[in-house]
């Protein structure tokens, strides 16, 4: 058994990838029997309202929320006092702003430690000048880098050269069992948020961001021929900025195919929506400062043995296999997009087998074995 304090600034009830990444991570890890503290943000909330009882870890909550520039002397403080007030055998710097306080603290004292990489941060990096002041060789100081998938860590190498390659391990991202489960009442959360079941469902859950391909999802349905148009209905789930989401509801009023925004859903309406796809869609746009790190949604919605159409961009291809789970195509090949829209429409049988494959690949996405690669060196 190992002692770990995983270190985050992003953490439940915060919706998001790492948060989501630190709570499974966590929950696996403890039930390795692993004894696990998560030092973790109060977000200003009361600790009522943060849901941390009956978890299989140990939560310590710090006061502040996600973090900014003007945090770092809080934020150091408050993690220099957690690593005083008890030992532990791994301390793990969950994202960049715990690395980035890592980092600092090892001006003063040695503590060893490991830090994940998620992708964008790799980017983003660079152009920090609090990084440039601050954190210098970031990426240098641990004695183990973990990242989310062979893309980021290729991501990584090329951008901080100075990094050992050895020191940097992948630990690829699991899916929950719960988003295997059957959904009973998928009906019920149709009806409640206005979307017809007797459509041929195309689903799209991500951020509204212009790098996850929605406009391309639309260009592609507004030159889709009218017999399956009539058909179809678009579900958009997610929320973004307002400028780019008025632009998506644009698009989507010029559309021969219905659109759904449902916004932000819970977890038990996610699982509903991804039940009642045919087709799981989002093709991702290329973006010079941010990357599709690994993408755990295509996996959610195979779990629910869901096919995608996704692009051939970051870690996508590690996720969503070609010809087997879903259809990569070329990034913003609309045309290849629509194509692939129509022959899962017209051809049910490839529509199924592409569904049944794509559930059991998602079952071999575990959080066990993630925490296994972290933890115990892929035991």
């Amino acid at each position: 058994m190992k002692k770990i304090l995983l270190i985050t600034s992003e953490f439940p009830p915060l919706t998001g990838g790492i948060g989501t990444y630190c709570y499974q991570l966590a929950t696996a890890a403890a039930k390795r029997g692993h004894e696990v503290t998560v030092f973790a943000p109060d977000f200003g909330k009361p600790a009522e309202q943060l849901g941390d009882g009956g978890s299989a870890f140990r939560v310590v909550r710090y006061a502040g929320g996600s973090y900014t520039v003007r945090d770092f002397a809080r934020f150091f403080s408050q993690v220099w006092r957690q690593l005083g007030a008890d030992r532990y055998d791994v301390i793990h710097a969950a994202d960049w702003p715990s690395a980035l306080m890592m980092r600092n603290i090892n001006r003063f004292k040695h503590v060893p430690y490991m830090a994940m990489v998620h992708g964008t941060d790799v980017l983003l990096m660079p152009h920090s000048r609090q990084i440039q002041l601050l954190g210098s060789k970031i990426f240098e100081m641990p004695e183990r880098i973990m990242t989310n998938s062979a893309f980021t860590k290729s991501l990584l190498l090329k951008n901080f050269p100075a990094v050992d390659p050895d020191r940097v391990k992948v630990g690829l991202l699991g899916v929950g069992l719960e988003w295997f489960e059957e959904v009973p009442d998928a009906g019920a959360v149709l009806a409640r948020l206005g979307i017809a079941e007797d459509r041929f469902c195309v689903l799209t859950v991500a951020r509204l961001d212009e790098r996850k391909g929605h406009r391309l999802v639309f260009k592609a349905l507004q030159e889709l021929p009218p017999t399956i148009a009539d058909n179809m209905t678009y579900v958009v789930v997610g929320k973004g900025d307002a400028e780019y989401t008025e632009q998506l509801r644009a698009l989507a009023a010029q559309c021969p195919v219905p659109t759904v925004f449902t916004g932000p859903v819970p977890n038990d309406d996610l699982r509903a929506l991804y039940s009642s796809a045919d087709v799981f869609c989002m093709p991702g746009e290329p973006h010079p400062r941010r990357v599709e790190g690994f993408g755990l949604v295509y996996l959610e919605a195979a779990a629910q043995g869901v096919p995608a159409i996704a692009s051939r961009i970051g870690a996508i291809p590690e996720v969503v296999v070609d010809g087997t789970t879903g259809i990569v195509i070329a990034p913003a090949d609309f045309e290849a997009l629509k194509s692939g829209l129509i022959l899962l429409f017209q051809d049910s049988a490839l529509l199924a087998t592409l569904g049944e494959n794509a559930r059991s690949w998602a079952r071999g996405f575990t959080w066990d074995r993630c925490a296994a690669q972290t933890y115990d060196d892929g035991e």
